[in-house]
């Protein structure tokens, strides 16, 4: 198996909403995020805005297994705060209206409220990069968390 880590391209979102939905698919994740067309189209939306709009300081890496035709098994979300300011609430990161199936009242109090309080915590009004999700397909958790650690996808044995 040959994998590649690369900056992530608006080619690459359908394969990412789709190891999305295969690391967020506890009942309780699909509680507050349902597979569903409305909630895959939200957060796809979120992903383009992430990718182009320079202001949000957002970058995306993917890993692909070039064996399969550069299919996306893994993907990050980095937020860059050079200004030690806060991130941004969610709803300025994402889009602020939720998708039908949604309830903006579980989102920000189970998801991204309690996230938000540990970051800012953990950061104070310190500049920072900040790792907001990490997702992998199950045949590749084990590489990704190697990869992170090494930081190359080269130096990973596929070995148990």
């Amino acid at each position: 198996m040959t994998f590649t880590l690369r900056r992530g391209t608006l080619d690459d979102i359908p394969g990412m909403v789709d190891v999305w939905y295969r690391g967020f698919n506890s009942p309780e994740m699909l509680s507050i995020f349902p597979d569903s067309l409305p909630t895959r189209a939200w957060v796809t939306q979120s992903i383009v805005s992430g990718m182009k709009d320079e202001a949000e300081n957002t970058v995306y890496m993917v890993m692909t297994d070039d064996d399969k035709n550069g299919k996306v098994v893994s993907f990050a979300k980095w937020i860059i705060q050079p200004s030690g300011a806060p991130v941004p609430a969610w709803n300025k990161r994402w889009p602020s209206k939720v998708a039908e199936d949604m309830s903006e009242t579980v989102i920000d109090e189970h998801f991204f409220e309690p996230m938000a309080r540990q970051h800012a915590r953990a950061t104070g009004d310190r500049a920072h990069y900040c790792e907001k999700a990490i997702m992998s397909s199950d045949c590749c958790s084990r590489r990704l968390r190697l990869i992170c650690l090494t930081g190359s996808p080269r130096s990973v044995s596929d070995s148990r």
